[in-house]
């Protein structure tokens, strides 16, 4: 069972990529849904601060996935 933890962590972590570039130029993506600039700017401040927390919640949801079904199973 472990190595599909690690195979789920390793997808979840090739997903991050482009979901961390969309975090980063995220005030642009916010403009173009007519947030005014002030704030749009606000939260891609707010939003690059949460990337270095993406990896350690990526890792969290695997594991605690991995859990719940372990324990559902062996019932």
């Amino acid at each position: 069972m472990g190595l599909i933890v690690q195979r789920v962590f390793i997808l979840a972590c090739l997903m991050m990529g482009p979901i961390a570039c969309l975090w980063w130029f995220s005030a642009h993506v916010l403009r173009q849904f007519f947030i005014s600039p002030h704030i749009a700017e606000l939260a891609q401040e707010y939003i690059r601060h949460c990337l270095p927390g993406l990896v350690g919640v990526t890792l969290m949801d695997v594991l605690r996935r991995y859990v719940h079904i372990h324990i559902s199973t062996t019932l």
